[in-house]
Order: C-alpha cells, then structure tokens, then sequence
C-alpha cells in the first residue's frame, strides 16, 4: 500500500512542501546496494544512505536515489545551480549559505513512523 492516501496528501501539500509517499518493500533477495545499482546505472548523482545503529549493525533505513531536481556546485567563488535543465552561475563566497537559500523554498512534512529525515539535500563536500 502507498502511504500517504492520495485524500491524505492532498491535505498535506503546499507549494514548497516535501511530502514523502512512500511503502514498504519486502525485499528477501533485494539488498540496499542491490537495488542501488539498479537505479543508479546512468544517473550521475546517484546516491544511497543507510542507517546505522552502531559500527557493526546495520540500521532499519535505507535512503535511495537519483535524477536530483536541483544539483549546486562549486569551485572558488564561482557557485553553478542547475534547474530543469538550466544552469545559473555566479559569484558567492559562501557556497553552504547559497544551500541554505535553495533549501528555504522547501519544507518537509512530519508523518509519524518514518525517519525525520525524508528528503532534502544529500549530497558531499570535498
């Protein structure tokens, strides 16, 4: 079953809402990593986080996925957002703080029973 109901969503979505829709997969032969490299053949910014409890057990969660909506780099004080397909660059000297505004336009929405975090900005920083 895909939570949340589809009369459910409608209630919770807003312009700027995060609204996951998610189910649960019973996954016998599936692992994390399978399934990852399953939907990250050609996808570029491909990513998968798991959970972990301690060093040694793994956690309940796993977080996939692909194809991002907006992808931010930087090199320098030269910042490159890409949208829709469409790169904007300029100057910043603060990179984490042009996320920060990006991210602003976005709000998760808390449904009990998954993980708080459901979705936002994943990515690294080298």
């Amino acid at each position: 079953m895909i939570h949340p109901t589809l009369d459910a969503f409608r209630k919770l979505a807003r312009p700027g809402a995060l609204v996951p829709v998610y189910r649960e997969v019973l996954a016998d032969l599936e692992t994390p990593v399978s399934a990852f490299m399953r939907i990250a053949k050609d996808q570029p910014f491909a990513f998968l986080l798991e959970s972990v409890e301690q060093a040694d057990q793994l956690g309940r969660y796993s977080f996939l996925g692909a194809n991002p909506s907006i992808v931010l780099k930087s090199k320098g004080t030269e910042v490159t957002v890409t949208r829709d397909g469409r790169d904007e660059t300029y100057a910043s000297d603060y990179p984490l703080g042009e996320l920060r505004r990006l991210m602003a336009d976005y709000s998760p929405v808390a449904i009990p029973g998954i993980p708080e975090f459901h979705g936002g900005a994943v990515g690294y920083i080298g």
